[in-house]
């Protein structure tokens, strides 16, 4: 059995431990396994299956609810993987189809279907503002699959260059060197221009980029500077509150 045909029929629950070896050999850079070279040699239907795959295994490691038309086996089955499941366990199946999906986007050619990454890309998408702090590492991993989405310029790029846009201004607020998500942030600006500014459901961004005014990092970096710039000409209601935030900032250090 050929490489691509293994990596191909791990990607199942049943073969869960065979899949995350494969993961682990790809880090070993001294073993001669990668993902990506293993992704080019698949045809388009295999890599097309290796998603759908992908996507049922994250499914049933997420346990995730069944559809009404599933049988009655396949629940039973599932409430078994539910039974057995823990949370390293998931953390590593989730850690390496993440990894699998980013190497796809790379091989990814023109006109190909990617239907079925999509939904792995949703599912990892669901999963991204839940993390908690323990979980940066995971959370920065689908963070840039996010961000590669929508510089990639494919199917609903918004939703997860929004996501990208939060979760990297609030990791650039927390993080003592916060110099690459501003980087981050600066270079995924194109996305507020996709933005409703008068809808609530952006209310959460507007807060955050009001933020970006009270944080010297921005100031102290170039792109961070370029970013607030773009931020004056970004929706000209805008304007006018972001001068009375410097305005209060500026109350605030005169007292």
């Amino acid at each position: 059995m050929s490489k691509r045909e293994a990596f191909l029929e791990s990607c199942c629950t049943e073969n869960v431990d065979d899949f995350l070896r494969f993961i682990q050999l790809h880090r070993n850079k001294t073993e001669p396994f990668d993902v990506e070279e293993v992704l080019q040699e698949m045809n388009r239907d295999q890599r097309q299956t290796l998603w759908g795959k992908l996507s049922s295994l994250l499914q049933d490691v997420l346990q995730e609810e069944r559809r009404e038309e599933g049988s009655e086996e396949r629940r039973e089955e599932a409430m078994e993987v539910e039974a057995a499941a823990d949370p390293s366990h998931v953390r590593s199946v989730v850690d390496g189809v993440t990894l699998v999906a980013a190497e796809s986007l790379k091989v990814l050619q023109d006109g190909e279907t990617y239907s079925s990454l999509l939904e792995v890309i949703h599912r990892l998408h669901d999963m991204l503002e839940l993390q908690p702090v323990s979980e940066a590492p995971l959370q920065l991993q689908i963070l840039r699959l996010c961000d590669a989405w929508w510089k990639k310029d494919l199917k609903e790029k918004e939703t997860f260059g929004r996501s990208a846009m939060i979760i990297a201004l609030t990791r650039s607020f927390d993080l003592k060197k916060p110099g690459t998500e501003i980087q981050r942030v600066w270079s995924l600006r194109d996305v507020l221009l996709g933005l409703d500014y008068t809808s609530e459901d952006n209310k959460q961004v507007m807060d955050l980029l009001l933020k970006c005014f009270q944080r010297p990092a921005f100031l102290r970096n170039d792109d961070g500077k370029r970013f607030l710039v773009f931020l004056f000409s970004w929706n000209i209601n805008f304007i006018s509150v972001i001068h009375g935030t410097i305005k209060n900032q500026l109350e605030f250090f005169s007292m």
